[in-house]
C-alpha cells in the first residue's frame, strides 16, 4: 500500500468515526446534568457540604445516571450494529482498496468509540466476553479475508 492510499484509508477510516458519532449525538442526545443548579450556591461556599446529602441532588443525580446508561445502551447497539456492517462492507469490497480498507477501519475505530462508551456499564465478565468477541472476529476475518487474499 502506497503512502497516500495509506492517508486515504486512515481518513476514511477517522472521518466515517466522527461522523457517525457526531451524527449520534445530533439525533439523539446525552442527557444534560443540571443536578448542581437544583443546590441553594449558599450552601456550596460551605467547605463541609456534601451534595450527596442533599435528597433532591440525590434523586436527580440518580436520574441523569439511569437516563446516561440509557443513552449509552442505545449509542452502543446503534453505533455497534453500524461498525459490524461497515467491518463487513470493507471485508467485501475488495475490487476497491483505499475505500474497502477505509471501511474496514472506520468500522474497527467505531467499534473501539462505541465499546469505550458504554464501557463503564458493563460488568467485567461482559467486558471480556466483548474484548474476546473483537479479537475472534479480527483474527478470522484477518486469516480468511486478508491473508488468504494476499497468498493467491
Amino acid at each position: 500500500m502506497g503512502f497516500k492510499k495509506f492517508f486515504v484509508v486512515i481518513g476514511i477510516g477517522l472521518i466515517f468515526t466522527i461522523f457517525f458519532a457526531y451524527g449520534m449525538e445530533v439525533f439523539y442526545e446525552s442527557p444534560d446534568y443540571d443536578c448542581w443548579d437544583l443546590l441553594d450556591k449558599n450552601e456550596t461556599r460551605d467547605p463541609y457540604f456534601n451534595p450527596k446529602n442533599d435528597p433532591t441532588y440525590r434523586a436527580c443525580e440518580e436520574t441523569y445516571d439511569i437516563e446516561s446508561e440509557k443513552h449509552a445502551r442505545v449509542g452502543f447497539i446503534a453505533l455497534g450494529s453500524i461498525a459490524i456492517v461497515a467491518i463487513a462492507a470493507g471485508i467485501l469490497l475488495t475490487g476497491l482498496d483505499a475505500v474497502g480498507s477505509g471501511l474496514l477501519s472506520g468500522g474497527i475505530f467505531l467499534f473501539i468509540y462505541t465499546t469505550l462508551r458504554y464501557w463503564g456499564f458493563l460488568n467485567k465478565y461482559l467486558r471480556l466476553s466483548l474484548i474476546g468477541f473483537a479479537l475472534a472476529a479480527l483474527l478470522y476475518f484477518g486469516y480468511t479475508k486478508i491473508d488468504k487474499k494476499a497468498k493467491q
